[in-house]
């Protein structure tokens, strides 16, 4: 089953340690390994750190191998603030940050200024545009909401996502029924007829079309909602809106009918809403999986300018992992199908700049010729 909820619930952000390693029920991340995280992901040296919190260069290297440092609540939220972690992360109550943060809501125009407006000599779309400006705003920040998405909600998000995946994943035979691909080559290795029509296109044309709707229609909603969170229910819609656009650039990998019914304007907007969403995250696995993707399709485009901006930011996300987490799996896996992309350019200028990129990679995470020739997804 294809369900957006991660194993843990910190892992929206990044794979963190559990901060008690004896107890893995713990419901916490290791706060050294956050502190480190964000500071590489904002770019800062350990001293650079110290000298905006007031606090010595050692005092910043014992928190970052420390699973419970800072222990006092001021100096979590001091570190929270200077490297714009969620507070969830550093432990700390999100009423804390949600009292500085409030506001109070845009007035409503008064009856006055409304029969002003009217008397303008604004066209009356104009006015009533305004009108319904001045509403929105206002309720948009009385309904803002910060507390996190339900269980039920998540698991309706899941399901859509799974039957997203399905349609994505399924031919429909001659006999009117959707079979999975991987039961149809089962079907074929046992010598089982699995009653496939030779001609399947409108079939599965059709079905496209459909999941792309479904990703479409939930995507919108996304994006409405998303106006009205904040904190961790915020992230969590940047998570799943992530997850939707994911799934369709997953599918293109296995699918050439799914890649060729996808037209390249259509895909490239996926690909950078993911970029979009899991860099506002803070998601450096994430946000290197869709920078990669999007440089693959800029190359298509003959964009040579574009994608090597996206596979250098790319590297910058691996270096992340590997100096943060210490995590060289994603990073070996988009240096093994960055060797993918090379075949695909023809001019000799960008050729030349992307082998170079190629070979950092390799650097960064500390592979061999021999892992190069690994299976690439």
């Amino acid at each position: 089953m294809y369900h957006p909820l991660p194993l843990r619930w910190w892992h929206i952000y990044a794979r963190f340690k559990v901060a008690d390693e004896q107890d893995e029920a713990f419901a916490f991340p290791h706060l050294g390994q956050v502190a480190g995280y964000y500071r590489r992901l904002h770019r800062q040296t350990k001293k650079e750190v110290a000298e905006a919190l007031g606090w010595s260069e050692g005092y910043v290297r014992k928190v970052e191998a420390n699973a419970h440092q800072p222990e006092k609540l001021e100096r979590r939220i001091a570190l929270a603030r200077s490297l714009q972690i969620p507070p969830m992360l550093m432990r700390i109550p999100t009423r804390v940050f949600e009292k500085e943060e409030a506001l109070s809501p845009p007035p409503l125009m008064t009856e006055a200024e409304r029969e002003q407006l009217m008397a303008t000599e604004l066209p009356l779309e104009e006015k009533l545009h305004q009108l319904e400006e001045n509403l929105q705003n206002h309720i948009r920040h009385v309904f803002v909401r910060s507390y996190p998405l339900s269980l039920e909600t998540l698991a309706v998000y899941g399901e859509a996502l799974e039957s997203a995946q399905q349609l994505f994943t399924r031919e429909r035979s001659s006999d009117g029924e959707y079979r999975n691909w991987q039961d149809l080559i089962i079907d074929t290795v046992s010598g089982r007829q699995p009653f496939l029509e030779r001609n399947t296109q409108p079939y599965l044309s059709d079905q496209i079309q459909l999941a792309l709707s479904n990703v479409d229609f939930w995507l919108s909603k996304l994006h409405v909602e998303l106006q009205y969170a904040r904190g961790y229910r915020y992230d969590q819609m940047l998570f799943l809106q992530y997850q939707f656009c994911d799934l369709v650039n997953e599918a293109t990998k296995y699918s050439r009918e799914l890649e060729e019914a996808i037209d390249s304007e259509r895909a490239l907007y996926y690909t950078t809403l993911a970029v979009s969403a899991a860099s506002r995250l803070g998601n450096a696995e994430y946000a290197g999986k869709a920078l990669l993707q999007r440089a693959s399709l800029y190359l298509e485009q003959n964009e040579y300018t574009q994608a090597l901006a996206d596979v250098e930011q790319m590297l910058f996300y691996c270096e992340v992992l590997m100096d943060a987490l210490d995590d060289d799996s994603i990073p070996v896996f988009l240096a093994c199908n960055m060797g993918r992309l090379l075949w695909r350019i023809k001019n000799k200028s960008a050729l030349r700049k992307l082998q170079a990129l190629h070979q950092k990679a390799r650097r960064i995470a500390q592979i061999t010729h021999e892992d190069l020739t690994r299976t690439t997804v």
